[in-house]
């Protein structure tokens, strides 16, 4: 319900006064009806007749009429006063509609950085909507396991999902201060040769690192002293000081600026990794589904921490 006293008046506002002073026929109903001053009621009508620049009402003893130009102005005002509360009812409705379940996939270390406080978020504000919230680092088949919205970083190639850029992110190699005051700060790619590896063996299938060097790629074969099973737990060991991991920047951050972690070959980065949020486009994406993916896609896009 509209506060009438407590709020200055908007161009709607100074309409629906007018249709209320049409409908009493009298001013001072209008005051009663609406609990405003007659003070303002009589500036509003004067607002909006400097608006139109014509005069919309007569005033008399018997009460107020329309005008001429008053009687054209309000045949299509209340069509617009019917068409904004009907607007306001269909939002009302689709409100009300937003239920059902969504099927999120993401990795472990994005799902409990990023996407798990966005669904937070989306979940207060839709308590009839109900998430899978799936985290793995494996690369899921999103039509077969009946993916809604996938977190992806890397390159996409589902052509049966839409693919929204949100950022772009760095791969970097990173190890603790100790080892590396210990084994030494390797400053070619090649100088991996001797020293310890760790990696999560389900995300390095072909055992190599690939670097650019004045502009060209390179590839760097590997031999790991250590396969992990997570990113998170690669990371954990590189904090250790047993070797060099190669993670997203990301992933690192607030290590690398607390001095846990120090990156390195810094100089022979390779071409940065797209992170896109993946849905089903068309007529396929749900309301609840279009209404997370435009939520977490403008969170993600302004995120500092995905900068670069």
């Amino acid at each position: 319900m509209r506060v009438w006293r407590t709020v200055g008046l908007d161009v709607f506002d100074e309409i629906r006064i007018l249709h209320a002073a049409v409908d009493a026929g009298r001013l001072s109903e209008v005051s009663r009806r609406l609990d405003i001053p007659p003070v303002r009621i009589t500036r509003a009508i004067a607002s909006l007749e400097a608006r139109v620049g014509e005069k919309l009402l007569e005033r008399s003893r018997q009460g107020v009429s329309l005008t001429p130009a008053g009687r054209r102005y309000i045949r299509y005002s209340r069509e617009l006063d019917g068409a904004l509360e009907g607007a306001a009812e269909a939002a009302r409705r689709a409100h009300r509609g937003i239920r059902g379940r969504i099927v999120v996939s993401a990795p472990v270390l994005f799902g409990r950085g990023f996407v798990l406080p966005l669904l937070r978020q989306f979940m207060d504000c839709r308590p009839e909507v109900k998430v899978d919230l799936r985290l793995s680092d494996r690369l899921a088949n999103l039509t077969e396991e009946g993916v809604d919205i996938a977190f992806r970083i890397a390159p996409q190639k589902d052509s049966s999902y839409v693919a929204a850029p949100v950022a772009k992110v760095q791969r970097s190699v990173v190890a603790g201060p100790g080892y590396l005051d210990r084994q030494g700060r390797p400053r070619h790619p090649r100088e991996l040769a001797g020293h310890a590896i760790v990696v999560a063996s389900h995300l390095t299938q072909n055992m190599e690192w690939r670097f650019r060097e004045r502009g060209r790629a390179v590839s760097i074969r590997i031999q790991p002293r250590l396969r992990v099973d997570h990113n998170g737990l690669a990371i954990s060991l590189a904090q250790n000081n047993v070797g060099l991991v190669r993670v997203l920047s990301y992933q690192v951050a607030s290590q690398v600026t607390e001095g846990a972690l120090e990156p390195v070959l810094e100089g022979f980065a390779p071409a940065s990794v797209p992170v896109c949020v993946m849905f089903r486009g068309g007529s396929r994406a749900a309301g609840k589904v279009r209404e997370l993916v435009d939520l977490c896609v403008a969170a993600l896009r302004t995120d500092p921490r995905l900068a670069g």
